[in-house]
């Protein structure tokens, strides 16, 4: 009897793309050499498939619903604030910089590759002509916060690249902000690459706060040498679906990685955070924290991975994921793992879904505080200890405020 391999089906069909979305406009005004690397980039998006739905990585998220038209061209807008850049510190979009200093790109991408090569990463490499380039040299020290803000305008796919680079012995703190324009539908798909030389000390506050018709692929991979710090804090509370991989490799002595989350989905959002860190040296330390809540439809699903090389002796690593349920209608995963290849290390995980403790709130009510409001006050509780790692003031506010609307104005309850 014959046995019949299942039919894979992908999570877009692949013959949707590229739609309208073309090669040519990208290589306006490049060299020759980096025209080559986007030929070769769109090469391979156009010869490799959509993962399928099965797919360990994608079958989280749903995309039954993707609009199809998504593949017309889009635009994102690049803005930053430049003013008091101190010396040995640069600030250059990502078209500025594969035209000016095409080599260093070279240079910056053999030294930090990407850990999935999709058909989106793919044709991001190939289409990117916006993003942000932060390069601060080595023992440069900024006081004053960067902000990145990438704002996606309406319709179609647009793409960004953006990177943050520290030499050895320098430090800065970075706002980095996915925006919509307008509250019109579009597809963005965006690589982040974080580099920490060593004895380099990165702060980096990212939000995203797409429009709730938007959908988000995010592609985001930092890597710590020896001695460096890297306090990561991440937020996603906009799109209406959200892809996100982020990656943190330490590969060297004395490399450390804190990562921190915060995550609200609201009716008809969808959010997927795929998170992955790497002990590739002995003596490295790693800490992730994230917390989340879904509301009224509201769905997301966290996967971590703390991968633990043989030769990571002595490693610190932990990871936590805890989860507020906020109505019958929404649904969360969890989902943490450890791969431990030595045997001197120090490795933990764990992770939560539960609703509101009734016995909590009974104690606010008891103390005259009415239901909705004690509920606020939980939520709120929840997520404090996160949001407090939140390095810039202006952001943690925001973040908080716009926390509060969702469940004040029961848009995810």
């Amino acid at each position: 009897m014959d046995v019949k391999t299942p039919r894979l089906v992908p999570i877009i069909p692949n013959e949707i793309f590229p739609g309208e979305l073309r090669l040519e406009p990208a290589l306006e005004s490049l060299n020759a050499s980096a025209q080559t690397r986007r030929k070769l980039a769109w090469q391979q998006a156009l010869d490799t498939e959509f993962p399928p739905t099965k797919h360990d990585a994608w079958r989280w998220l749903d995309f039954s619903d993707f609009p199809s038209e998504s593949f017309a061209p889009g635009t994102v807008s690049a803005k930053a604030n430049r003013a008091k850049l101190p010396e040995g510190v640069q600030l250059l979009s990502f078209k500025e910089f594969e035209s000016e200093q095409y080599e260093r790109l070279q240079t910056f991408e053999a030294a930090l590759p990407l850990p999935y090569q999709d058909r989106f990463a793919a044709a991001n490499r190939a289409l990117a002509k916006d993003g942000h380039v932060l390069i601060v040299s080595a023992g440069a020290r900024l006081a004053e916060t960067i902000t990145l803000d990438l704002i996606v305008n309406a319709g179609g796919a647009s793409h960004s690249n953006t990177w943050i680079w520290l030499e050895a012995g320098s430090s800065a703190r970075v706002v980095l902000r996915f925006k919509s324009a307008d509250k019109a539908a579009a597809l963005h798909s965006g690589l982040v690459q974080v580099w920490v030389g060593p004895d380099a000390d990165l702060e980096l506050d990212e939000v995203q706060l797409l429009n709730h018709k938007s959908w988000m692929v995010n592609h985001e991979v930092a890597q710590v040498q020896k001695d460096g710090r890297l306090h990561w804090n991440y937020t996603a509370l906009g799109s209406k679906k959200n892809k996100v991989f982020l990656t943190v490799d330490l590969p060297q002595p004395g490399a450390e990685a804190l990562l921190k989350g915060v995550y609200f989905a609201g009716s008809g959002q969808h959010f997927n955070l795929d998170t992955q860190q790497n002990h590739l040296a002995p003596d490295t330390h790693s800490d992730l924290a994230f917390r989340g809540a879904a509301g009224g439809t509201g769905k997301s699903a966290w996967e971590g991975m703390i991968y633990v090389d043989e030769a990571a002796q002595r490693t610190n690593a932990y990871q936590s994921d805890r989860n507020l349920i906020l109505s019958n209608q929404a649904d969360m995963d969890a989902i943490p793992g450890l791969e431990i290849c030595a045997n001197d290390v120090s490795c933990s995980h764990g992770a939560t879904v539960g609703r509101i403790d009734e016995e909590e709130l009974f104690y606010l009510q008891c103390r005259g505080i009415p239901r909705d409001e004690g509920e606020k006050l939980i939520v709120e509780g929840f997520f404090a200890e996160i949001l407090d790692a939140i390095h810039d003031e202006d952001t943690r506010e925001m973040v908080k405020d716009e926390i509060n609307r969702k469940f004040l104005y029961k848009d995810a309850v």
